[in-house]
């Protein structure tokens, strides 16, 4: 055999990946020449690739629900354990977006992925952060409104009403309330902050904004619910007498 300084990328997977068992022995070595040779990050996906195909053939081979052979259970644990060597070497070679997703999914580097994403993810990836990994929300949820508050065509009221569940800091819940109510929330969104717990001076602006959309007699009873102002209860006794009146009509 020739050596494996002279071996293609290919050729170091494939013993790498143990696909000859004859060269077990020298699966490390591959994996050093491996790093040593920097492959692409397209090459690492091969890689990774490899390793759960090998995992995917080893479980169709079984006829119950668990392995009864060592070995079989040895395959499995170990495409998992290249798998996430692979992600690991491709989380330290700037990888992209989509690939730093792919690598949340692995419980180990979760959170390294995330932390990447926070600087560069886009709506979704940065919600993605959000709900896997608790202790980034809070970043996660900034970098979201300062996106909103840059660019406000790529507001989303879905992310905004996220935030507001999720998130316990009442200052970025704040600010998201706000935004949602400029940004044409509906009546549900709209009552959504009502019952929200979001504080009475964001609360008087949402019963405000509901008032201004013909609301039903049910959701003027929301209102005063829970919002406690004078003028805007006053405004409400005033639709309901609307209301009341156009009955007997």
């Amino acid at each position: 055999m020739k050596k494996l300084s002279q071996a293609t990328v290919k050729e170091l997977a494939e013993i790498f990946l143990g696909k000859n068992p004859e060269m077990e022995h020298l699966r490390e070595k591959a994996w050093r020449e491996l790093c040593r040779r920097k492959p692409s990050n397209k090459k690492w996906i091969t890689i990774i690739k490899f390793a759960e195909a090998e995992r995917k053939k080893v479980i169709k081979q079984w006829k119950t629900g668990y392995p009864q052979r060592k070995e079989n259970a040895e395959v499995i644990k170990s495409s998992e354990d290249l798998r996430e060597r692979a992600w690991r070497k491709l989380l330290r070679q700037h990888p992209t977006n989509e690939e730093l997703v792919e690598i949340m999914m692995i419980p180990s580097l979760k959170e390294r992925a995330a932390e990447k994403l926070l600087n560069r993810g886009n709506v979704a990836e940065l919600l993605l952060v959000m709900e896997e990994v608790k202790h980034l929300r809070e970043k996660a949820a900034k970098k979201l409104l300062r996106l909103f508050q840059k660019n406000p065509d790529a507001r989303d009221n879905d992310a905004l009403v996220w935030i507001i569940k999720k998130v316990k800091n009442d200052e970025i819940v704040n600010k998201a309330g706000r935004m949602l109510l400029r940004n044409n929330p509906t009546k549900d969104e709209i009552k959504f902050l009502l019952l929200a717990s979001v504080g009475i001076k964001l609360a008087t602006k949402a019963a405000r904004k509901l008032l201004s959309m013909e609301p039903t007699e049910k959701e003027l009873h929301l209102i005063l619910d829970e919002v406690p102002d004078e003028k805007v209860c006053q405004a409400v006794f005033r639709a309901l007498a609307r209301l009341e009146k156009s009955r007997g009509n």
